[in-house]
């Protein structure tokens, strides 16, 4: 019993210990790039958006990389894992039917990203009607500052299928 305690609370910590690890290297990078960003756009008057997205990008794939780490450590979870594994064909087609809205988004966002179509404080208007100055571009929409100082936020789906 007591080597029983011995080997969770070590697996626990293991965990923990995984867990502050990744926070930390996800809080340090978007600190370091953050700053790399601003100083990129002082120095040179470069385009932030491409950098912001990649910093979101890469933020979200420590994370994943830090709890699967995490998860591995458990040996309920490798179990767990597996059978998810083994299912996966069957929960991506699932996914992939339920989500097709937001998967046109996410991958419109990745197409406004890399052909740049508009970047961060241009001011642009679609569908002839909604005029503003973009803020930010995310996986899932853009945002836009009008002159009446509202926000207002597009699917990146809407955005890429009309005239800018």
């Amino acid at each position: 019993m007591i080597k029983s305690i011995f080997t969770d609370f070590r697996t626990l910590l293991i965990v923990g210990i995984i867990f502050v690890a990744t926070t930390i290297i996800a809080f340090s990078f978007k600190h370091l790039s953050e700053k790399y960003i601003k100083k990129l756009v002082l120095t040179k008057h470069i385009d932030p958006t491409s950098y912001i997205f990649a910093k979101k990008v890469i933020t979200a794939i420590i994370y994943i990389i830090g709890i699967s780490f995490a998860l591995v450590q458990i040996p309920e979870m490798k179990i767990v894992g597996h059978s998810l594994l083994a299912g996966a064909g069957i929960l991506s087609l699932v996914a992939g039917l339920a989500s097709q809205q937001a998967l046109s988004n996410i991958m419109s966002g990745f197409l406004i990203v890399m052909f740049k179509p508009f970047k961060i404080n241009d001011r642009i208007t679609f569908n002839q009607t909604y005029t503003g100055i973009v803020e930010e571009i995310n996986l899932r929409q853009v945002v836009l500052r009008d002159f009446e100082n509202n926000r207002v936020i597009v699917p990146n789906s809407v955005i890429s299928t009309q005239v800018i």
